[in-house]
């Protein structure tokens, strides 16, 4: 594709980027929303019982399990991801005994409880005991927090951590250089000025244009 239209707005757009730098975010202020991230909250604010955003993660754990090392790694994941956590900050898994008969039901009603975006942690966790050292851990995000993209970081950062605090050490203090707020708020600065979003609205257009140039109307029946 060559549209030079298109082509112009998109360097133009590049430059004003540019312009406007990624800041560490201050965690004490309130944490900014993306847009995308207004838009899921508005779809829970509509309709708060569903469950159409939750991410389920269900992992059979075979072997001995140390589920102190395991609680530990979760809040450190908390602790380095703020947009996991809840306001109070705290964390907890709980676990319980089930049966592998009722396992399925089990993880069906865990999956589909819908979360209070407004009062609690858009993740949860619960450890189910299946027999001598079998478990199943599940692992419950909404969308407003966790994507395909946050998957590799979340369980890359829980072996890290798992690892460490299960030989009694600690999880190497170099955390993520940037945390979505900061870009949160990267993007409410950036799209705060009407020349940018007209510009990225040209480029949009330019490529519609672009794609549908030459389709013509379908012959009715």
């Amino acid at each position: 594709m060559n549209h030079p239209e298109m082509w112009t707005a998109l360097k133009t757009l590049y430059q004003m980027q540019r312009r406007v730098p990624l800041r560490p975010f201050d965690p004490a202020r309130p944490m900014p929303l993306s847009f995308p991230q207004r838009r899921l909250l508005d779809l829970h604010r509509l309709d708060p019982g569903s469950s159409a955003h939750n991410l389920p993660y269900a992992l059979r754990l075979s072997g001995p399990l140390d589920t102190v090392a395991l609680t530990k790694s979760f809040r450190e994941i908390l602790r380095r991801h703020e947009i996991l956590r809840g306001a109070s900050g705290e964390f907890d898994c709980p676990n319980a005994d089930v049966g592998v008969t009722a396992l399925s039901a089990t993880i069906d009603r865990e999956a589909c409880a819908p979360f209070d975006l407004e009062g609690e942690a858009p993740f949860r966790a619960r450890l189910f005991r299946l027999g001598w050292q079998d478990h199943l851990l599940l692992m419950i995000f909404h969308h407003i927090a966790f994507d395909g993209w946050s998957e590799s970081i979340f369980f890359r950062d829980m072996e890290v951590a798992y690892d460490a605090f299960h030989k009694g050490g600690q999880m190497p203090p170099d955390g993520p250089k940037a945390a979505y707020a900061s870009y949160a708020a990267w993007q409410l600065e950036y799209l705060s000025d009407g020349a940018t979003l007209t510009t990225l609205l040209s480029a949009w257009l330019s490529l519609l244009r672009e794609e549908i140039r030459g389709w013509s109307n379908p012959s009715p029946g």
